[in-house]
């Protein structure tokens, strides 16, 4: 009966980043204290992502006139890698991809502008995206890992009816990138951005 009524409800424009907030809740207080899990609202998770990502890359980009140039820029970006070593339900690294696709979007369009301002042909963008898979994490609890996986997977989906479609979304991409262990003790992958909160103990 439950899982029927929840059918009903169009899920389309969930925020992701609710299963922070209900992540919390079910683990009670001690558990939460123990692993030093809290949830953390957007505008704070956008006072790292901000200028971490965002600025450095719209700096960059609004610096540039050159379309051969801003392809370059283009194909960079989208090898551009993000972890977060202690990401919880994934809620930093939705952000992130959320604000990446944004510049990937923004990018693209900025360099058929300039194409069409200096006379040249715009150069092919097409098949030139921000992959999901280059969001990083670790997470030590398994399960909250796993949701992490799903705030993504959900992130996915609403980003790609905003600025289009990247990567299919179905079916899932293997988010083997998130990875269940405790930081401490692991050794981090390569990447070119740090962000998250740190266990708050």
């Amino acid at each position: 009966v439950l899982l029927r009524t929840a059918a009903e409800f169009d899920w389309r424009a969930v925020d992701p980043t609710i299963f922070g907030s209900l992540m919390e809740g079910c683990l009670g207080r001690e558990l939460r204290w123990k692993l030093g899990a809290h949830y953390t609202y957007e505008t704070d998770i956008m006072k790292i992502v901000g200028p971490t990502i965002v600025r450095p890359w719209r700096a960059r980009i609004d610096a540039e006139t050159d379309p051969n140039a801003l392809l370059m820029m283009l194909n960079e970006l989208c090898a551009f890698k993000v972890l977060d070593p202690a990401c919880g339900c994934g809620n930093f690294l939705y952000v992130a991809y959320r604000e990446l696709r944004a510049i990937e979007f923004d990018l693209k369009q900025r360099i058929a502008e300039r194409a069409k301002a200096t006379g040249l042909a715009a150069p092919v963008t097409t098949g030139i995206y921000y992959p999901l898979t280059n969001l990083q994490g670790i997470e030590i609890e398994p399960i909250v890992a796993q949701i992490a996986r799903i705030t993504l997977w959900m992130g996915h989906k609403q980003v790609s009816d905003k600025y289009g479609p990247a990567e299919n979304v179905l079916p899932l991409v293997p988010l083997s990138s998130i990875v269940t262990g405790d930081a401490l003790r692991l050794d981090w992958p390569k990447t070119d951005a740090i962000i998250g909160n740190p266990p708050f103990l």
